[in-house]
């Protein structure tokens, strides 16, 4: 292909205009780019084959390339980075993405060291949300590590790169004897050659907290082979510095997928560590059948130094709700002159209570007299029987009354 400068303003799609090369690999470069359709500035991973690639290479490329592009398109959470097309070009495909300004963890820790505590935990808490939103749409990521985790200049954390990354459904297109993944950071299940999961992601999570603490990855041997063997095989080295962190990054450090800490999990405990205001949190963590970590000690024998974290701003005081509500910022000039309305309702006393009370017994007793007078009337007008407390005279009219009328309507029928 020709060389950067050639391809500076070349259009790809109809409408993505290539700016400048932002990251460059062995299968391919990340541009920034202008979408001239939406006036905005996007990153197109443009993917290229080499010369002489066999034609199942290529396809096991192509497909993971689309499997990338599907993965990140079905998480919809801030942490993950956003994809926007997908272009099938004559040299390969491109994957359009959010163009982000915005350095790689594995870069800072390179540059500026191992990190605190806390700063780990921050970056620990994005990266988690953003795996747990993967889990939840059927998506392994499968290759977290640093070099996979942008921090952005505004603050924003993203997790990226799922061109390994896999859904529950989909079946493996690896070649036979062929391990993806980055050998300092796979899962010993995965080196071991089973089958990747949500387990294997939380031990990446695991590998990336103790590289931003220690500075560099739990295991590293220098080639790919006795990396991968120290995985499987040696104990996870100490780390002295994790601070509050030890018992997150023990727990997501057991060799066995069944007894590992869950991203979940993790996230809970990250999430204490964050809102600590100082106190140590160093048993997050600790599986029953994991045995007990020995004292932290530095590489010179010495105790490790605390380092100092910032406390957190009190809580704000409630001092309760204001006596009255202003007037709506709808309301015209004069409404200044209007009664203030009350936050709550007026407050019934008790002698009101006592009233309300009384009013209510003395309804209920005359509809019970009411209601017992009704009754023995209706029964004494039907038996013929006078009805006791009324005069004697009007009790026998009506009782002659109605016998009389009672036998004239007898002797009609």
């Amino acid at each position: 292909m020709p060389d950067d400068e050639e391809q500076t303003q070349r259009v790809l799609g109809g409408r993505y205009r290539l700016e400048r090369v932002v990251g460059q690999g062995a299968m391919g470069r990340v541009w920034a780019a202008h979408d001239e359709l939406l006036n905005r500035a996007v990153a197109i991973k443009e993917v290229d084959f080499p010369r002489g690639m066999p034609t199942s290479e290529v396809d096991q490329i192509v497909q993971r390339t689309m499997r990338e592009a599907r993965a990140v398109a079905s998480v919809s959470d801030p942490h993950v980075v956003t994809i926007f097309d997908m272009l099938s070009l004559p040299h390969g495909p491109a994957i359009v993405m959010e163009l982000l300004s915005a350095r790689s963890l594995a870069q800072i820790i390179s540059t500026d060291g191992a990190m605190t505590d806390n700063e780990a935990a921050t970056i620990g808490l994005s990266v988690s949300t953003g795996l747990l939103a993967a889990h939840a749409a059927g998506i392994t990521h499968r290759d977290v590590k640093p070099g996979n985790v942008l921090i952005c200049d505004d603050g924003r954390i993203k997790l990226t790169d799922f061109g390994i990354a896999r859904s529950a459904g989909e079946h493996t297109i690896t070649a036979t004897g062929l391990l993806l993944g980055s050998p300092a950071y796979i899962s010993p299940e995965v080196a071991s050659g089973r089958p990747a999961n949500a387990q294997s992601d939380a031990w990446g999570l695991g590998a990336m907290l103790f590289a931003c603490v220690q500075g560099v990855p739990p295991f590293d041997k220098g080639t790919p082979l006795a990396t991968l063997t120290s995985v499987v095989q040696d104990p996870v080295p100490a780390h002295p510095d994790s601070g509050r962190l030890a018992g997150v990054i023990r727990g997501l450090l057991v060799k066995d997928p069944a007894t590992r800490m869950s991203v979940g999990l993790a996230h809970q405990a990250m999430l204490r560590i964050a809102a600590d205001n100082g106190s140590l949190v160093t048993q997050a963590w600790k599986p029953a059948s994991h045995p007990a970590a020995a004292p932290a000690v530095t590489a010179n024998g010495r105790p490790p130094v605390s380092r100092p974290q910032p406390s957190l701003p009190p809580p704000p005081v409630w001092t309760g709700p204001p006596a009255a509500l202003p007037p709506p910022p709808w309301a015209g000039a004069d409404s200044g002159s209007l009664r203030a309305l009350p936050v709550h309702a007026p407050v019934r006393t008790a002698r009101r209570k006592s009233t309300l009370a009384a009013v209510a017994l003395v309804v209920a007793v005359i509809a019970a007299v009411a209601g017992y007078l009704g009754v023995r009337t209706i029964a004494h007008l039907e038996n013929g029987t006078p009805i006791l407390g009324l005069p004697g005279p009007v009790a026998a009219g009506w009782s002659t009354g109605w016998s009389t009328g009672n036998a004239s309507a007898g002797r009609g029928f």
